[in-house]
């Protein structure tokens, strides 16, 4: 006999976890995906004056999910291959290149001065600039381990493309005990999950479309739900059961259900609304019952559009899901590692929550470039995995940053960081530590613009005459 566990859910709960970054996510399919942007961030900009508790939840770490039960056995390790990623291309001679033009070390060190202008302390900065050739063209401070924020989510990703391909999707299976007689099914509905971080209430009006289309309106047994499955970004299985209940039958949505399946419908031929009833409870389980019976199976948004969403809104609790899914933290490091200089990274949650979460500057670029490589092994670029300014919403969306650049956000109080590359192919990090966020984040946009103009004057057909 499978072990099963009644539970019920808290209706009260606001389902809506909170990024480091100010982002809201919330029920929806891709084109809305979640809820983002900085709006979010006068929490931390009170808490900055002794009164946010958005600034000190960041600061401590409060809001981490917790996470259900996830065998590990069941998602071993890949093999790691040994690779070593330097800031220089190894095939790149240095004397190959030409000299790295002043003007960019020029901008830094006015980005350095700003910052200590208004009282932040220099020697707790770290800057790194890239060329796309391995050139450093600007550098403070490389191998300073720092608090990187929501910037850990670029690990996060790079785990799970170490693991899975971009085009990966995880696969939540459909089984069912009993017999059908007319439209009622003798016997439990089980949903067995597979870890899917992005499944929402149109991924429940799916299911319960999909059920109905087997002739099957009731079920007259329970409603069996086996971990890891996840809805609308609840890490707890028997609340994210209760909510697939619900999508699966119309008489149940909340507002925000009724809004969702509205555009969802909108886009499909005849789409009848879900109204799949139960007789019976709600039980989680551990494992799959042996007289399961196979029905469908609905594969979750690929990994690409999974990953975008996670970065765009710095969907903290998603990147839990990742990570519980991937095996832990531990296993998230040893992925990640292969690629880094020693010793220059350390993580402790897959959000980047708490300021424990340090790494280096040298280290961002090290995960930006095999970010890169895998994006341009698969016809891919970074953009597929980053939100870019000018173009996609989210916490990237308020700063102010120039037009193009494909960028990871991180906010803790008193810490604000920025990492991704430029038009050009630059990759970029900026570990800022500094009290006042929102000029930090001015002079780290105004630094990016200043960057780009050299790269533009550099290139100019002026400075490319014949004197």
């Amino acid at each position: 006999m499978v072990a099963q566990q009644r539970k019920t859910i808290d209706a009260g709960r606001n389902p809506l976890p909170f990024s480091n970054d100010g982002g809201c996510p919330v029920n929806s399919d891709m084109g809305r995906a979640i809820r983002g942007g900085e709006a979010d961030m006068r929490w931390i900009w009170i808490g900055t004056v002794g009164v946010g508790l958005a600034a000190v939840a960041g600061l401590l770490g409060w809001g981490a999910s917790p996470t259900p039960w996830v065998r590990s056995a069941e998602f071993p390790p890949a093999e790691q291959p040994t690779v070593e990623r330097l800031v220089s291309p190894p095939s790149v001679s240095a004397e190959d290149l030409p000299p790295v033009s002043p003007a960019y070390r020029a901008a830094v060190n006015r980005f350095l001065d700003r910052l200590q202008a208004r009282g932040f302390d220099r020697t707790w900065q770290g800057v790194l600039f890239v060329d796309a050739r391995g050139r450093e063209l600007a550098v403070h401070q490389p191998t300073l381990m720092l608090p990187a924020a929501s910037v850990t989510k670029l690990a996060t990703s790079l785990a799970a493309l170490e693991t899975w391909e971009p085009n990966h999707r995880f696969t939540t299976k459909i089984y069912a005990t009993g017999e059908l007689r007319e439209d009622v099914l003798y016997g439990d509905l089980i949903v067995a999950g597979d870890g899917d971080p992005y499944f929402v209430w149109e991924d429940s009006f799916e299911l319960g479309s999909q059920i109905g289309a087997l002739g099957i309106r009731h079920i007259a047994g329970d409603f069996q739900v086996v971990t890891p499955f996840y809805m609308n970004f609840y890490p707890n299985l028997s609340t994210s059961a209760e909510l697939l209940r619900w999508g699966m039958h119309e008489s149940l949505w909340p507002l925000e259900a009724r809004h969702q399946f509205q555009q969802w419908a909108s886009d499909r031929a005849n789409v009848r609304a879900p109204a799949v009833s139960f007789s019976g409870g709600i039980q989680t389980l551990a494992a799959l019952p042996p007289e399961a019976q196979p029905l469908f199976e609905h594969p979750s948004r690929s990994l690409t559009e999974i990953l975008k969403a996670l970065n765009t809104y710095s969907n903290n609790v998603m990147a839990d899901m990742l990570a519980n899914r991937l095996g832990g933290i531990s296993v998230l490091s040893d992925k990640v590692s292969p690629y880094l200089p020693a010793r220059e990274m350390q993580v402790v949650t897959a959000s980047g929550l708490g300021r424990d979460n340090r790494f280096s500057a040298r280290a961002v670029v090290a995960i930006l470039q095999a970010l890169d490589e895998r994006a341009a092994a698969g016809g891919l670029s970074l953009h597929d995995w980053l939100p870019v300014s000018g173009i996609d919403p989210g916490t990237l969306s308020n700063r102010n940053v120039p037009h193009g650049i494909a960028a990871k956000t991180g906010t803790l109080n008193s810490v604000t960081t920025l990492a991704g590359t430029l038009p050009d192919g630059t990759y970029f990090v900026l570990l800022n530590q500094g009290w006042d966020i929102y000029a930090v984040r001015q002079l780290q946009s105004q630094l990016l613009r200043e960057m780009l103009q050299v790269s533009v004057d550099l290139n100019s057909p002026q400075a490319h005459a014949s004197p």
